[in-house]
């Protein structure tokens, strides 16, 4: 059993007021011999970290290190409740079924916006259920799922999702691309996974949620096209990055380098344009094998 409850994990302390952090957590019991047990409580213990916490962990009752950002603050008003379905899910097809759960913070980032899932495991204990058990094609440690929905008459659900390092083009500075002033929402690809024969859910392209990045999609390939004989310039690699993360994003997937390559030219196989490629892949595509690519 799962079972909201409020508890106070903080306080906001300032001149002359001092009042209580409030937030919501799930705790979860099993049913023995008559009596209800506690397991665990599923409970934010930062802003965008979600940890399973045994009875006595003094997380329970204190959240830790006082964080005075205004973009960022901690302790902060979070909630954790479920999210609900018209159907049973079991997404990493394990035969245990998930529990998915909304995880809300009062933060203007798309990381405090997602659905965990929580399941039993082989003991009965609760565990959440890592995004790789369940994503395929690329690379989704820093993925979140936002919404899980069943079509009408579908036996099998649709995700929605984010590609968290997109956000604030923070991409392009772990790619090692100067030059791009950051904005919030510019590079954001909203992605649609559906499941395929192989039990996994992959990205694919879906006209109503994707049509609007085509336009700047075009143009990313035009500035690629347009460009002169030798190595890319910052606004070219800018280009690159954010059309390859629309072709890995929509699912194109292991094809989506060759689309590139092909925009390139001649210039794909400048050694600094391979490099960038190669980065390209290891930033978006899980490994096809242990060990990488």
């Amino acid at each position: 059993m799962v079972v909201p409850e409020t508890a106070v994990t903080g306080w906001l302390v300032r001149p002359g007021e001092r009042r209580p952090i409030h937030q919501t957590r799930l705790r979860i019991e099993d049913r023995r011999k008559g009596k209800n047990h506690v397991l665990a409580w599923l409970q934010h213990t930062a802003n965008t970290e979600v940890s399973i916490l045994l009875p006595g962990d003094r997380r329970l009752g204190g959240t830790g290190t006082a964080t005075d950002d205004s973009l960022r603050p901690w302790p902060n008003a979070c909630s954790l409740r479920p999210y609900d379905l018209d159907q049973d899910i079991d997404l990493n097809h394990n035969g245990r079924k998930e529990l998915p759960i909304r995880s809300s913070v009062s933060l203007p980032d798309p990381a405090a916006s997602l659905i965990l899932l929580l399941e039993a495991d082989e003991d009965g204990r609760p565990r959440l259920v890592p995004r790789s058990e369940f994503v395929g094609t690329v690379r989704f440690e820093e993925g979140i799922i936002t919404s899980i929905h069943f079509p009408q008459g579908a036996k099998d659900p649709v995700l929605e999702g984010q590609f968290l390092p997109l956000y604030n083009c923070r991409f392009l500075a772990r790619l090692q691309i100067p030059g791009e002033e950051a904005c919030r929402h510019c590079c954001m690809v909203p992605m649609v996974l559906r499941g395929d024969a192989d039990g996994l859910f992959r990205p694919v392209f879906d006209r109503t949620a994707q049509r609007g990045l085509l336009n700047r999609f075009q143009a990313d390939i035009a500035v690629l096209q347009q460009g002169g004989p030798g190595p890319l310039i910052p606004p070219e690699k800018v280009a690159l990055a954010r059309a390859a993360a629309f072709l890995y994003l929509t699912g194109v997937g292991y094809g989506a380098r060759e689309q590139l390559e092909k925009a390139l030219g001649p210039r794909a196989n400048l050694p600094q344009s391979a490099q960038l490629l190669d980065r390209l892949d290891r930033f978006f595509l899980a490994p096809i094998h242990p060990g990488g690519l």
